[in-house]
């Protein structure tokens, strides 16, 4: 995602992947919208494997606010991070 603001209206959404957040980006999910996990990792992380920031500038400014995620846990895999926010460095990996 590139950053900005984006709103989600009510409705169901079957992710299939992850979402890739990036600095200053604003998630606003309506009342009855859900984001269905249909995949076997979470719902948002803030990096991307070979991803390097130094100090803190990485991808912060982040909100999400609003709606449902659902884990799918009868259908996927059960074990999972909903959000993997971290500060990143050259270390870090998806």
């Amino acid at each position: 995602m590139k950053p900005g603001r984006y709103i989600i209206p009510k409705g169901t959404y079957r992710l299939t992947d992850k979402l890739y957040l990036t600095k200053n980006t604003k998630i606003i999910m309506d009342k009855g919208a859900r984001l269905l996990r249909d995949h076997n990792a979470g719902f948002f992380i803030n990096g991307r494997t070979g991803d390097s920031f130094t100090g803190y500038d990485g991808n912060g400014n982040i909100t999400i606010e609003g709606g449902t995620l659902d884990g799918n846990l009868t259908a996927r895999y059960k074990h999972y991070n909903a959000i993997g926010l971290a500060r990143w460095s050259e270390y870090c990996y998806t």
